[in-house]
């Protein structure tokens, strides 16, 4: 596979292969979900104010800095992905769900955000791999529903695809591999 900007779901995924041959290793699935958990926490304390369910700090609502962390996400769904491989069907028909969402999914409703964000975490945390596969389509709503493109989100992962590869050598620990 040419390294290159990737265009498809196919090509997210080869690429998240081949940075996880370079990363430290997360031993199990549970692993990976946790992992995923931490990075769809953190991009909950990115969105604006009237949002974040941490109001009793002020901070300054950065797109990018929210744009960063939707992309972290992303890599551990691939991770799981990856790991999961006879799901990937149920990953890639939601990433294709992507292009073809025409409603508009309103993030200021606070029953639907609420909603939002409990299915991912039912998601991560369902008992079957029905719930794991939904983790792919939550994140698409998600993303749409904060007016993420998809490009916007593959752009972002190339991005720090690229800073990644160079970090196993620069500060990541990797005694333990």
């Amino acid at each position: 596979m040419e390294l290159k900007k990737p265009e498809s779901y196919e090509e997210l995924l080869e690429l998240q292969k081949i940075l996880n041959k370079h990363i430290p290793f997360l031993k199990t699935t549970l692993d990976v979900i946790l992992a995923l958990d931490d990075e769809f926490q953190e991009w909950l304390k990115e969105l604006p104010q009237e949002y974040n369910f941490k109001n009793w700090k002020k901070k300054e609502y950065s797109r990018e800095k929210e744009l960063e962390e939707l992309a972290d996400i992303l890599f551990f769904i691939l991770q799981l992905a990856n790991r999961l491989q006879g799901l990937n069907l149920f990953y890639r028909s939601a990433f294709k769900l992507w292009d073809n969402i025409k409603e508009k999914i309103d993030f200021s409703n606070e029953e639907l955000r609420g909603s939002l964000i409990k299915n991912m975490k039912y998601s991560l945390y369902g008992t079957d791999d029905r719930d794991i596969s939904s983790i792919m389509y939550d994140y698409v709503i998600i993303c749409h529903s904060r007016k993420f493109t998809k490009k916007e989100i593959m752009d972002k992962y190339w991005e720090k695809w690229q800073k990644d590869m160079k970090r196993p050598s620069e500060d990541w620990n990797l005694k333990e591999r």
